[in-house]
């Protein structure tokens, strides 16, 4: 009895001395089994989060900083409830798992010094990025541990799926093409405007004389885009481009190359490669697809059930109070659900 006295002391002492003010460093702000968070951390999380939305802190007020801070001390939850789960030899896979993904993307930099200028345009840091990808890899790995078949989609279930989705395979009329554009800004002069015209017209009559388009193209159009593809847009359908580019697309034959034309970027001319009519995608061109999205669908599932089991086991409690939603106004409107 005496030796369990100053244990018992030492913890009514811990407890009478927390914080009780939500907004001291040291307060509580959830708990995760033996974990506890603080508001130290939590401030530290919405200060990353912040920086990464491009968002001034001081530009959020009131229910908007609740939410956040609310969004935040859950996700933070929701990662200490992976981390936990994970045995012993799945935290060795994941970290490896890490690890050659950070590598792969690393890599799709080209140098050390194009990774570290991505980073910091972002706001993010590498460890930031390690943490994102192991809590992915982390959730990947129990959900998959927990279905000991696996995610699988079933022929019925490609084909309910194609069947119940009619408008997702409906495509219209589309236009392949090609263009080289000459830019002019809306505070262009007339001088401006008039030399971004000849300019085009120039590049227009060295086309018609023979010359390589994707040539001319990748020497004079100012279209970011498109510009090192020899001029080539994606194929598009009516409603994607300004009305005035899209008029001329649509109306040129295919293997023929318009006039010179005005539009809200500048002076363009158009060389349409193929004409694509309305159709409906076959069941073949896109099953696989639909498979995918329903494995996917299925992994969302899993993963949510999941962490409502992990999270039911873990006795979690959030000592801030959860903001109230904000309510539709207005007649005809209803409260938001």
């Amino acid at each position: 009895m005496r030796a369990i006295l100053p244990a018992v002391l030492a913890a009514l002492l811990v407890a009478a001395c927390a914080p009780k003010n939500p907004n001291h460093p040291k307060f509580v702000v959830a708990e995760v089994k033996n974990t506890k968070i603080t508001r130290a951390q939590l401030d530290q999380e919405i200060s990353r989060l912040v920086k990464r939305i491009g968002i001034p802190a001081d530009q959020l007020k009131g229910e908007q900083k609740s939410s956040l801070e609310w969004y935040a001390v859950n996700d933070m939850v929701d990662k200490e409830i992976v981390r936990g789960a994970l045995t012993a030899d799945q935290a060795k896979e994941v970290n490896l798992m890490v690890d050659q993904r950070l590598e792969g993307i690393r890599k799709q930099f080209g140098s050390k010094e194009a990774y570290e200028t991505a980073l910091k345009s972002e706001g993010m840091t590498e460890a930031e990025i390690r943490a994102d990808v192991s809590q992915e890899a982390s959730m990947a790995k129990l959900v998959e541990a927990s279905i000991p078949g696996g995610l699988k989609s079933s022929p019925e279930e490609i084909t309910e799926f194609y069947q119940k989705n009619p408008q997702l395979w409906k495509v219209q009329e589309q236009v392949r093409a090609r263009h080289i554009l000459v830019r002019t800004e809306p505070t262009a002069s007339i001088e401006q405007v008039n030399a971004a015209k000849k300019a085009a017209e120039t590049a227009l009559a060295r086309v018609t004389k023979g010359e390589d388009f994707a040539k001319v193209a990748s020497e004079v159009s100012q279209d970011p885009g498109s510009k090192d593809r020899g001029g080539e847009l994606p194929p598009f359908g009516k409603g994607q481009m300004v009305p005035a580019f899209e008029q001329v697309a649509f109306s040129t034959a295919p293997g023929k190359t318009s006039k010179v034309f005005k539009s809200d970027f500048g002076f363009h001319f158009i060389q349409v490669m193929e004409k694509r009519p309305a159709r409906t995608v076959p069941f073949e061109e896109v099953s696989e697809k639909i498979g995918q999205a329903v494995v996917a669908q299925k992994r969302t599932d899993a993963a949510r059930k999941l962490m409502t089991e992990l999270k039911a086991k873990a006795a979690v409690k959030i000592n801030i109070t959860e903001p109230k939603r904000p309510v539709m106004g207005g007649p005809g409107q209803a409260p938001a659900q």
